[in-house]
């Protein structure tokens, strides 16, 4: 018996053995791009609920070693109970919130306790709202009049005359006071029904928004003393925190102004002057620098802005009131641009240090302030995680520069100068 197959016989396998070939490596092919393509539309993972609010507790567990190192938890002084500690606590109470966990409720209430639930100490007056605002919200999660009757009565002297009809618009001088100031005066309002203090809140914020916005760029001036201020491109100085301060307010503010409250649309329409105003000068690392109007003034990333502007555009966007195809993602580029400044113990680096003007920044040295803002964007990006999700968005790493990079002492800005 012949056991060799003929020629004809060997041409038929390799023919069909090409086939299979041929055939496994297209199915191999359709399954890598059927794999590919699923994996384009599967959601982003930092953009899952529990991504979000993973990192927001690992900002906040560092903080708190920080905060002991500090002694805050003995000596309120220590930054506690001023506008650095109160930012900070308006942070914490966003994640018990967006966590429902006892642990952080404890946290804030403690210190409240340590600052016996009074106003701050600081020289200037509307600073020392910033820890009230934690303190009114604590009191409307337990009614305890202990918890708010300083505030009251500091506000009380604060507003005194405010309700008169031949009451002048206040300026409190510096864009900074739109944050720490405004959400407590009204909240106060609302928990008490009594209009005077959102009718003092009015006069005085829009007194200081009329001293100090742009209407041009959009944006605001810290205060008087860097309007006509150039940089040595020719640029205007606004500096970012300032803007942050003022734009991070306006949520805070909304959320407890009456819904008949005749300058809500005013309110609305400055976040949405403001937002844009910042879309267009988002960097590709998708944060901001300190100076909004020259990036090059100086050029490293800037995260004490950053997490106010995600906050205030997050919040816009769930609430109807800013474009969400426009905004989304900006505000994924924001959040995700955050990310890349948090180091593995959950330091969030790049933030710009006390300051009153635009000024360097570096990987190390993060403020409390600045955890605080983080953790009300994260509370605000967690609320549109699926529509976060779903977009595709990409940023630049962030150019790394040590914190002691070595800077002017202080940058000289030229002052413009009217020609005859």
């Amino acid at each position: 018996m012949n056991n060799h197959p003929n020629p004809g016989t060997r041409r038929k396998e390799k023919q069909m053995n090409t086939v299979t070939r041929t055939t496994s490596v297209a199915v191999l092919v359709s399954l890598g791009l059927a794999l590919a393509a699923g994996a384009a539309e599967a959601p982003s993972p930092v953009f899952t609920g529990d991504a979000i609010l993973a990192t927001m507790r690992k900002v906040n567990a560092y903080r708190l070693t920080q905060e002991s190192a500090r002694k805050w938890n003995a000596k309120p002084g220590a930054q506690g109970d001023n506008w650095v500690g109160g930012t900070y606590y308006t942070g914490v109470m966003a994640l018990y919130r967006a966590a429902s966990d006892k642990v952080l409720l404890d946290q804030a209430v403690a210190w409240a306790e340590r600052g016996k639930w009074a106003p701050g100490k600081e020289a200037e007056r509307i600073n020392n709202l910033t820890c009230c605002q934690t303190y009114l919200e604590l009191y409307a999660i337990q009614k305890d009049d202990a918890r708010i009757a300083k505030t009251r009565e500091y506000v009380d002297t604060l507003a005194k005359g405010a309700a008169g009809k031949n009451f002048k618009p206040i300026n409190w001088g510096y864009v900074d006071t739109l944050y720490v100031g405004p959400p407590a005066i009204a909240m106060l309002g609302e928990i008490t029904g009594d209009k005077k203090y959102h009718e003092y809140l009015d006069k005085a914020y829009w007194g200081t928004t009329d001293a100090l916005f742009d209407k041009e760029e959009g944006l605001f001036y810290r205060d008087g003393r860097s309007i006509g201020l150039k940089t040595e491109l020719g640029k205007k100085v606004l500096w970012g925190r300032g803007n942050g301060w003022a734009i991070g307010g306006i949520p805070r503010i909304m959320e407890h102004l009456p819904a008949d409250w005749p300058t809500r649309p005013r309110y609305i329409e400055l976040l949405k002057t403001m937002s844009a105003a910042l879309a267009k000068v988002q960097q590709p690392d998708g944060l901001w620098r300190t100076n909004l109007a020259d990036p090059e003034d100086f050029p490293h990333p800037d995260t004490s802005s950053a997490a106010f502007f995600c906050y205030a555009m997050a919040w816009g966007i769930r609430e109807g009131h800013l474009d969400k195809k426009t905004y989304l993602p900006v505000v994924a580029r924001t959040w995700r641009g955050l990310l890349n400044c948090i180091g593995p113990n959950g330091q969030l680096g790049y933030a710009q240090r006390t300051a009153d003007k635009p000024g360097p920044t570096g990987t190390r040295g993060p403020q409390a302030f600045t955890d605080g803002a983080f953790l009300l964007a994260g509370s605000e990006v967690l609320k549109l995680a699926a529509d976060l999700a779903a977009i595709e968005v990409t940023v630049e790493p962030v150019k790394a520069v040590s914190s002691n990079v070595r800077w002017p002492n202080g940058r000289i800005y030229r002052k413009e100068t009217t020609q005859p």
